[in-house]
């Protein structure tokens, strides 16, 4: 799936450019199945263009049920997370052009995911 780096987070506006992960079923419960358009398809894998401006944009095919990726789980803190936000952020790339060149940053969870710090606790004595 290809989404602009703003649908994923609205407090930076310094950063620009498309973030391209896999789709997962429920990923998060602002994802709308009707703004996710089938743009490509090579040897069984479809690329989707996530997008809100699906008005302005004619797509010739008509709408296919979306072929979502197969759940899969990541290591997280003490455990393996199943969370299908979780995973797209870790798998998940971020390209942008600057100055006429693209770049690409592939540890997208630094910039969407809050930052987690294991800590344990201290009794007093």
């Amino acid at each position: 799936m290809i989404m602009s780096a703003n649908e994923c987070i609205r407090n930076q506006a310094s950063l620009s450019g498309y973030v391209i992960g896999p789709l997962y079923d429920n990923m998060w419960h602002s994802f709308k199945e009707e703004r996710c358009h089938k743009v490509y398809s090579y040897k069984g894998k479809v690329v989707y263009l996530y997008t809100n401006l699906s008005d302005l944009i004619e797509f010739h095919a008509e709408k296919q049920p979306i072929r979502y990726c197969k759940r899969d789980s990541i290591p997280f803190m003490d455990s393996f997370s199943n969370d299908p936000s979780i995973n797209f952020f870790k798998r998940a790339w971020i390209i942008s052009i600057n100055d006429n060149k693209i770049s690409h940053k592939t540890d997208v969870d630094k910039l969407f995911l809050p930052v987690i710090i294991k800590d344990s606790i201290v009794s007093e004595e």
